[in-house]
């Protein structure tokens, strides 16, 4: 495909023949003089293309189709809009993408290539993918061994565990079980539910004999003997039965119907 009778190759940067460079020098040297306009030797084509005129105030444009040619020759070369732009003897950035807006010519050559280049990336980003896809697995087979990265291991323990569940058993809570320093903090121990099923299943029958030691209580504290038992007595027990019955529907899953632990006590 050729934007702008440039043909889509890339060009080596680096082959300058001796006349190029001579005429070069001789172009700058005659500028230097007021004898000619400043322009510069372009390295692919041999061709000459003014230097933008960077001063400030009115001016027709500078829009060149040589120095269109340059700039997208430089971008087959895999050079940035930002690379190319911090050459002063180019136009600048805001320059170039209004050069975009109003040449049309120029923006569809533009275009055209930043969506070739485009679409040559995502080619070499699905051949390294499928590289990735193909040599990990292989590797493993090769070499017997797993070839991803393990990350950091948990600190989980099972007597830190055991410590926490037995603590939970007793009626602790778990606020003052983590403002133990002794203990994990209470993100450590969210983390480990998440994360470590046997940790999960021993805080889960924590709970239930925590359950069971709750409604154990609260039958000590309503039965009370009919006789010796005075007004200011009955009205703590009710209020040590309600705090109970409260604390243990907090503790309780809320699940409908029946739950497996009623009529327990």
């Amino acid at each position: 495909m050729e934007l702008l009778g440039i043909p889509r190759t890339k060009y080596p940067q680096n082959e300058v023949s001796a006349e190029r460079t001579f005429c070069s020098l001789f172009v700058l040297f005659c500028a230097s003089l007021g004898g000619m306009p400043a322009q510069h030797w372009f390295e692919g084509e041999g061709e000459w293309w003014p230097a933008v005129d960077h001063r400030a105030g009115f001016r027709e444009t500078s829009c060149h189709e040589a120095t269109c040619r340059e700039i997208l020759r430089r971008m087959a070369r895999g050079m940035t809009i930002k690379e190319i732009t911090a050459d002063p003897d180019m136009p600048s950035y805001a320059t170039l993408f209004h050069w975009v807006r109003t040449f049309a010519e120029f923006g569809e050559a533009y275009r055209a290539l930043r969506a070739e280049l485009a679409a040559e990336r995502r080619e070499r980003w699905e051949e390294k993918r499928q590289a990735k896809a193909f040599w990990g697995p292989h590797k493993a087979r090769v070499l017997g061994r797993r070839w991803w990265r393990r990350g950091r291991p948990s600190s989980y323990t099972r007597a830190a565990g055991e410590a926490i569940c037995a603590r939970l058993a007793r009626g602790e809570a778990m606020s003052a079980i983590n403002a133990d320093p002794a203990m994990p903090s209470s993100k450590v121990v969210y983390r480990w539910l998440r994360t470590e099923p046997e940790f999960a299943r021993m805080v889960a029958e924590a709970r239930a004999q925590q359950r069971r030691a709750l409604k154990l209580k609260i039958h000590l504290a309503s039965d009370l003997p009919i006789q010796g038992t005075t007004r200011e007595m009955l009205a703590r027990a009710k209020a040590r039965v309600a705090r109970l019955e409260g604390r243990l529907g907090r503790l309780t899953p809320k699940v409908w119907g029946r739950s497996e632990e009623e009529g327990l006590f």
